[in-house]
């Protein structure tokens, strides 16, 4: 599975470039040659987003035991 190194090394941009084209960051200033470039090869390469952190834990319930 290629990761988000992966896809800038090949398309020769930052990993942080990478991770906020992928993730439609409309604050970044790159322009759209660069932006489907990297689409392009994310695709290429069969890159497959993993969900968020926080997604990808299983619902639990929490408790917090104090004792004195």
């Amino acid at each position: 599975m290629a990761t988000i190194k992966d896809i800038a090394s090949a398309a020769g941009v930052s990993a942080a470039a990478v991770s906020r084209i992928l993730n439609n960051d409309e604050t970044l200033n790159v322009s759209p040659e660069t932006r489907q470039k990297v689409l392009d090869t994310a695709r290429e390469l069969h890159y497959v987003k993993r969900g968020s952190f926080s997604g990808s834990l299983p619902n639990r319930n929490w408790r917090i035991i104090i004792i004195f």
